[in-house]
C-alpha cells in the first residue's frame, strides 16, 4: 500500500514537472505567463491544451532525465520556494534544485546574500571568505552566485566553517558548471547545501541569464552584502533588486582609489549601511549571536598591523603602494628614496608578515 502511494506520488511529480518544462519551452511563454498558469491551478491541463502527443512525449522524457539526476522542483506554496505571492516579480513560478539533503523551508534559517565583482582584489576575497565563514558559523545560510571572485570566496568561507548549509543560485542548467574552474566548489555546495536554477538541465551560459538570476538570489536573502563592486555590473543590479524587494543592503567600504570599491562606496553615499564586519550582518538580521572567532576561521580576530617593528622603509613602501595593486617596477619608481636592495628587503618582509601579497610581480596590500 505504501509503495503504491509512493509510486502514485512519483508519477504525479513526473507529470507536473513535464508540464512545467514543456510550457517553459514554448515560444511566447515567459515568466509572467507561467505565473498566470500557476495561479490558474491546473498546470497539466494547460500543457495538454498547448501541446501535441510528440511534444508531451518529449517533455515527459526530459522530466524523467531531471528526476533520474536527482533534481527536485519547487513552486509557489512549497515551503522551500521563496515566492511571496503569485506573480512575485523576483521569483519564477518554478525553481529546480540539486541538493544532497531534503530542502529545508525557506524561513528555517536566516540567510545573507554575499555578492561582488568577479575581478576582486586579494583583500576583497579575504573579506568575503571571512564574512561567509562567520555567518555560516552563526547559523546563517550564505547565498551567492558561484561566480569567480567575491561569490566563490563567500561560499568557500561558508563551507570552511562547516555550519549552516550554503545556497548557490546559478544562471545555467544545474548540470552545466560555469565557470568551469569552480567545478569542485559547485559540487561541494550542491552536496553540503543546495544549488538552485530556473533553467532546465543542459542550459548553457548566456550573458543575460546572470543578471536575471540575481533576482532569485535576492529573494533567497534576508540581507544582501556587497563586498566589492566597480561603478557598474551585476552587484549593483543585485543591490537595486534588493531595494525593490525591501531587503536591507550593506556595503563594505573601500579605498577611494580602488576601482573595486567605486560601487560599494557609491552605495554607502546613497544611504546603504556599512558592513565593517559580521556583527553588522547580525544586527541587520535582528539577532545578537556572535561567532567564536576561532571556530569561524578568524573573522572576529583583530590583527595588529602597525607596530614598533615597522621600519622607515616598510612605511615608505606602504605609503607608496596604497590599496591598489602595483607592479614592482612602478613601486620602485614611487620610492626613489630607497635603494633597490632596501626596497626588496622591505617588500619581502611585508610579504612574509602577511601585509602584502605578491602575485606574479604585482604587489597588493591586504592588511
Amino acid at each position: 500500500m505504501v509503495e503504491t502511494l509512493l509510486d502514485t506520488e512519483r508519477i504525479g511529480r513526473l507529470e507536473r514537472l513535464a508540464a512545467w518544462l514543456g510550457l517553459a519551452s514554448l515560444d511566447g511563454v515567459g515568466v509572467s505567463t507561467l505565473w498566470q498558469i500557476a495561479e490558474g491551478g491546473d498546470v497539466e491541463a494547460e500543457w495538454r491544451l498547448r501541446s501535441n502527443s510528440a511534444m508531451r512525449t518529449a517533455a515527459h522524457a526530459a522530466a524523467q532525465v531531471h528526476l533520474d539526476a536527482g533534481i527536485v522542483f519547487t513552486e509557489h506554496g512549497d515551503e522551500a520556494h521563496p515566492s511571496l505571492s503569485y506573480g512575485d516579480p523576483h521569483v519564477p513560478a518554478v525553481l529546480l534544485w540539486r541538493s544532497g539533503a531534503p530542502l529545508p523551508p525557506r524561513a528555517s534559517l536566516p540567510t545573507v546574500g554575499i555578492v561582488g565583482t568577479r575581478r576582486a582584489s586579494r583583500l576583497g576575497t579575504e573579506v568575503a571568505r571571512e564574512l561567509g565563514a562567520a555567518c555560516a558559523s552563526a547559523g546563517i545560510r550564505v547565498v551567492s552566485g558561484l561566480a569567480n571572485g567575491i561569490d566563490a570566496a563567500a561560499h568557500r568561507g561558508a563551507l570552511s566553517a562547516d555550519g549552516a548549509p550554503p545556497i548557490g543560485v546559478v544562471g545555467t542548467g544545474l548540470d552545466v558548471v560555469y565557470p568551469p574552474r569552480n567545478a569542485e566548489l559547485w559540487n561541494e555546495v550542491a552536496h553540503r547545501g543546495a544549488l538552485c536554477s530556473e533553467y532546465p538541465l543542459g542550459t548553457e551560459p548566456a550573458p543575460w541569464r546572470f543578471p536575471a538570476r540575481n533576482r532569485i538570489l535576492v529573494a533567497q536573502s534576508d540581507v544582501v552584502v556587497v563586498v566589492e563592486s566597480s561603478d557598474r555590473g551585476g552587484s549593483l543590479i543585485t543591490a537595486g533588486l534588493a531595494g525593490e524587494r525591501g531587503v536591507p543592503v550593506l556595503a563594505v567600504p573601500g579605498s577611494v582609489r580602488s576601482q573595486t570599491a567605486v560601487g560599494t562606496n557609491r552605495l554607502l553615499a546613497d544611504g546603504c549601511q556599512p558592513c565593517l564586519g559580521p556583527e553588522d550582518i547580525f544586527m541587520a538580521l535582528g539577532f545578537e549571536r556572535r561567532p567564536d572567532p576561532g571556530n569561524a576561521g578568524g573573522p572576529g580576530e583583530q590583527i595588529e598591523l602597525f607596530d614598533a617593528s615597522l621600519s622607515d622603509a616598510d612605511t615608505a613602501v606602504l605609503d607608496a603602494l596604497g590599496w591598489e595593486p602595483m607592479s614592482s617596477e612602478a613601486l620602485a619608481n614611487a620610492c626613489p628614496q630607497l635603494s633597490l636592495g632596501t626596497l626588496l628587503v622591505a617588500v619581502q618582509g611585508l610579504v612574509r608578515r602577511g601585509v602584502l601579497a605578491d602575485r606574479d610581480g604585482w604587489l597588493e596590500r591586504i592588511r
